[in-house]
């Protein structure tokens, strides 16, 4: 089953439960969720959420190439998966642990056809959760350059804090210098219990 959000609101808990609902009612076991945004910390929860209740369900964003007569009918559009950070929280410090990319945006096969006509060129491509560079040279050769070759090359700014104000942060800055601080500085907490918040946004500007 394939269940498409609204244009002007976001995916949020209630919609995915309601899925979730419909599935269990009709025996579907596999359902895409398509949306032009996802509300904030619903994901990975509702798919472990479905996960338990037998059923497979999956997040993907809804490209605006969508409404582009043009890529539709070149079958350019292609959905890609939500992404997803995951911490690691420490009683002395915080650190970025990781960062879970598995869509794909464009494909090879639409890459080569984009080149074709061209005598030697390149083209970026999102790959199975990997950034890949498609390259052409004047022979006709192909080259696949995968430029991905960390998790941390997928972070261009990341935040935490307990009012979503961005008392620190962490963002690359400069081209030649690409380092990001995986670990927060230290801060003084008063005793008792805290909430913290933690913000990233990729390199395409979205924000898992």
């Amino acid at each position: 089953m394939v269940v498409v959000g609204p244009i002007n609101m976001t995916v949020n808990r209630l919609d995915v439960e309601e899925v979730i609902g419909e599935c269990r009612r009709h025996q579907v076991t596999k359902v895409d969720v398509l949306g032009f945004e996802f509300e904030m910390g619903l994901f990975p929860n509702a798919l472990e959420e479905a996960k338990s209740k037998g059923i497979a369900l999956s997040s993907k964003y809804i490209p605006c190439e969508v409404f582009d007569k043009r890529a539709v009918e070149r079958k350019q559009v292609a959905f890609y998966d939500m992404a997803y950070i995951g911490a690691s929280p420490h009683i002395v410090e915080g650190k970025l642990a990781n960062f879970s990319v598995y869509w794909t945006q464009d494909s090879m096969a639409n890459a080569k056809m984009a080149l074709e006509k061209k005598s030697s060129e390149s083209k970026i491509i999102v790959d199975n959760g990997q950034i890949v560079k498609v390259t052409k040279d004047k022979r006709g050769s192909w080259r696949r350059e995968v430029l991905t070759n960390e998790w941390t090359d997928w972070i261009d700014y990341w935040a935490v804090d307990d009012a979503f104000e961005n008392k620190w942060q962490s963002i690359r800055r400069k081209r030649k210098d690409r380092r990001l601080e995986l670990e927060r500085a230290l801060q003084a907490c008063l005793p008792g219990g805290h909430k913290l918040a933690i913000k990233a946004m990729d390199i395409f500007a979205t924000t898992p």
